[in-house]
């Protein structure tokens, strides 16, 4: 008997609605961007760890790393 196990990492992109960059202070699309690594055993997902956010302001390109809790509120905005 034998088990198939594995781990994944991923890549979740969602761009948000207007909000102020805290770089260049323009209301622009804020990018969330969601890092991960998944364990699965028989090809289905069982463990996600260490997991990272980073946010991207498309007007000027800077990139800042965030909190699940601030990524989840720009997502609701």
């Amino acid at each position: 008997m034998f088990f198939l196990f594995g781990m994944n990492s991923f890549n979740r992109r969602s761009v948000t609605g207007p909000a102020r960059c805290q770089f260049c202070g323009r209301e622009a699309l804020q990018e969330v961007v969601e890092h991960g690594t998944r364990v699965s055993v028989f090809f289905i997902p069982v463990w996600t760890f260490g997991r990272s956010y980073h946010v991207t302001c498309t007007a000027c390109g800077r990139q800042s790393s965030a909190s699940r809790r601030e990524a989840a509120a720009l997502a609701r905005r």
